[in-house]
């Protein structure tokens, strides 16, 4: 009996034994049968072909599940990603990044390269703006209909024609007789030259694009950074210089400016300096009254120097003394256009004088932003460019300072911005 009972005990412990292996061991089976994880850890592995074939294949079997959506969006995702890694065709980066925000408009974005996570931005952005105007048809769709009077045939009578006759007539006249408003004479604005009696002042239109705003070298100021990355959605017309005294001259009717030179010949092509931003501010307003319009203004911080900067990633878009006028603490502003213009074709954005931008001055964000405007609310707006009588520290694309709107100085102007009406 003794006996007996022991081979029952041992049996008893080695089939819990078994049974509790067996389920650890289907468990461990399970979890490393996962492929979106196997896929995850050859990718972390850098084993990228073979996270692409596991990717595919689990996209292949999951496709048409609405259970499995949001895996379904990790392994497009993933895969984007794989491919931005192999180098691959952007179209193939794009596309699985579509199909990715299509399958979870939540997608989260991972820590990494600041142009993929833009990417997948951009791809959001779309799809969100494609869903709500495909709601907004459907909804004026709806409202059309309701608003839609059932129409009921009446007996029409003749004297509901004369009617109408009348109201043709007195429309006709009112039309033929109301004056066009027109813009002031003097001021035209034609393929890039704005012309006001006489004076000209030509723009350069930037195309839209993306760059690295601020700077994180050795030689930046606290407050330009950090370098983050920035996206400009859409072309605009900037300044090929300063805006000059004999323009202003032209919009306000007088000089403010500390350097005049008696004769107008000669002080019509020095910048125009001692101008606050509330200054500019009435100068923009009376020219665009002049044109009939609001297309002209100050351009954005961002702007700015995605214009200076002109495609180049350097501090500076040239050697220092051939590109702007600058260290001279004794010394005065300078005619515009006479150093090397930058890459895409503008004069003196840096040294000569300071240029008021339209942002109130703020810290940089870490993230990056798509056409930023600045803080809403501050106490100084930003200047930009450095000018004849700084050091050379300040005469750099990312150099930026805050300034009161109503201060004036011998060494700060500005330069024009119009947005770009096709």
């Amino acid at each position: 009996m003794f006996i007996k009972r022991q081979f029952r005990g041992i049996a008893v412990i080695t089939l819990f034994i078994f049974t509790y292996l067996t389920l650890t061991l289907d468990y461990s089976h399970g979890q490393a049968e996962d492929p979106l994880a196997k896929a995850r850890e050859l990718y972390d592995q850098r084993n990228l072909q073979d996270a692409e074939k596991v990717l595919k294949a689990f996209i292949k079997e999951t496709e048409g599940d609405q259970a499995g959506k949001k895996k379904l969006a990790e392994a497009y995702y993933l895969l984007a990603h794989t491919y931005y890694d192999l180098n691959e065709a952007d179209t193939r980066v794009n596309e699985n990044l579509k199909l990715a925000v299509e399958a979870d408009i939540n997608i989260g974005i991972d820590e990494g390269d600041l142009d993929f996570k833009a990417r997948l931005w951009e791809e959001r952005l779309k799809i969100e703006a494609a869903k709500k105007e495909a709601e907004m048809a459907k909804i004026n769709v709806q409202e059309k209909e309701k608003s839609t009077p059932q129409i009921k045939k009446k007996k029409k009578f003749p004297w509901l024609l004369a009617i109408l006759g009348i109201g043709v007539v007195v429309s006709l006249a009112v039309l033929l007789t109301k004056k066009k408003k027109q813009p002031q004479l003097g001021a035209t604005f034609e393929n890039g030259v704005l012309a006001v009696k006489g004076m000209r002042y030509e723009m350069a239109l930037i195309p839209s694009g993306r760059f690295m705003m601020g700077s994180d070298s050795m030689e930046a100021w606290d407050w330009e950074k950090p370098a983050h990355l920035v996206i400009i959605s859409r072309n605009y017309w900037l300044g090929k210089t300063e805006v000059t005294q004999g323009l202003w001259q032209a919009v306000m009717g007088s000089n403010p400016s500390y350097f005049q030179y008696g004769y107008s010949y000669f002080s019509d092509n020095y910048p125009v300096e001692k101008v606050s931003w509330y200054d500019c501010q009435a100068f923009v307003q009376k020219l665009n009254q002049m044109l009939d319009g609001n297309a002209f203004r100050l351009p954005f911080e961002a702007e700015w120097e995605y214009a200076c900067r002109a495609g180049t990633t350097e501090d500076r878009y040239g050697e220092i003394d051939a590109i702007a006028w600058w260290g001279s603490r004794f010394g005065t502003t300078r005619q515009v256009a006479q150093k090397q213009q930058n890459p895409w074709g503008l004069f003196d954005m840096l040294g000569n004088v300071r240029e008021w931008c339209q942002d109130w001055y703020g810290q940089y964000p870490s993230e990056y932003q798509m056409d930023p405007t600045g803080p809403f609310s501050g106490d100084s707006r930003v200047a930009r460019g450095g000018s004849y009588s700084q050091e050379s520290s300040w005469i750099r694309s990312p150099w930026r300072g805050g300034v009161n709107p109503i201060m004036v100085d011998i060494d700060l102007g500005f330069r024009l911005a119009r947005s770009y009406v096709n």
